[in-house]
């Protein structure tokens, strides 16, 4: 890991992001020593500087001399002189326990504020996550929060595992792989996933089993076994229902309706299914068939008396 021996530049010459990005791999090899709080890590830094700290920083130091200000104790900053001034790099409050990184600074030879960028970069050798954020025992805030100049929040974590996006979210492969994944828990039994609108309606969802509901189509997939029934929500009050016996050569076509007067009328049907109207129950249709049902409940009902279990496969179209 590297280790900071001294605090000169290698060379004179202007200031550059470069020269920065060396540093502050070097202060990682103080930071990943996983420091509880921040009074540790000011002993770290300490011997480190060569006890070059205080509350007045000189005007015109070495190029490349680092300084811990101790100016607003207990807050103290961590900064590196450069030929355009003095920039601050770390931010430690002793009282509060707060950490900071970053590139900031105000320009002495202008006076004008630079803004700049905290990067982490991984050191040769040393296959370790280079980020990891921990919530305490009774974390009830958000752990990460990326926001706006306003304070506006873009991209939160919660302490519950929930991230939030505000704006646009782009995924983009790197490589012919899967680009977004989705995996339900051991015991899902809400959705994998739900598109919304700004007031909370649900317009798509797509369940455990594979079932999508977006608007006018939904999709699904049960077994029914001998004399039984199954029924679901048609989300629309009428449009056409496409079921398949899943194995078989049978299936149906159906225009329905479930709104005022109930309607299952058949626009192609094998031989194993019939059609009719109100809801099922299992031992409600003719022996010997599967039989389809609209209800004015808003459902659709399907039961099998055909002999034998049955995979059946639905979609209805609005």
């Amino acid at each position: 890991m590297t280790v900071l021996v001294n605090n000169r530049l290698p060379e004179p010459g202007r200031f550059k992001d470069t020269t920065v990005k060396t540093y502050l791999e070097s202060l990682l090899g103080v930071l990943s020593l996983n420091n509880s709080n921040a009074q540790t890590l000011l002993t770290k830094l300490e011997p480190l500087l060569n006890t070059r700290f205080g509350p007045n920083p000189p005007v015109d130091a070495e190029h490349g001399m680092f300084w811990l200000d101790n100016g607003n104790d207990p807050a103290w900053t961590l900064k590196l002189y450069t030929p355009d001034g003095w920039y601050d790099i770390l931010y430690i409050n002793v009282s509060t326990g707060i950490i900071k990184g970053g590139l900031w600074a105000v320009n002495t030879n202008g006076g004008n504020t630079i803004n700049g960028l905290l990067e982490i970069i991984g050191l040769a050798g040393d296959d370790i996550y280079q980020l990891k954020l921990t919530a305490s025992s009774g974390q009830t805030d958000k752990i990460f929060i990326a926001e706006q100049s306003t304070g506006a929040d873009l991209f939160t974590i919660g302490n519950n595992g929930e991230t939030k996006i505000t704006g646009n979210a782009v995924v983009d492969s790197f490589s012919d792989i899967i680009t977004l994944r989705v995996q339900g828990h051991s015991t899902q039994t809400n959705p994998l996933l739900t598109l919304e609108t700004s007031s909370g309606t649900d317009v798509m969802t797509v369940d455990n089993s594979g079932k999508i509901t977006a608007g006018g189509l939904r999709t699904g997939t049960f077994t029914l076994g001998v004399d039984t029934a199954n029924s679901f929500t048609a989300a629309i009050d009428s449009g056409f229902l496409f079921v398949h016996t899943e194995g078989e050569s049978q299936r149906v076509i159906a225009q329905f309706k479930t709104s005022g007067t109930a309607l299952m009328n058949a626009i192609h049907s094998s031989s194993e299914y019939q059609q009719t109207t109100g809801a099922l129950t299992g031992t409600t249709g003719l022996s010997n068939k599967v039989t389809i049902s609209a209800h004015t409940d808003g459902k659709i009902y399907i039961e099998n008396r055909n002999g034998s279990s049955k995979t059946i496969n639905f979609t209805i179209l609005g």
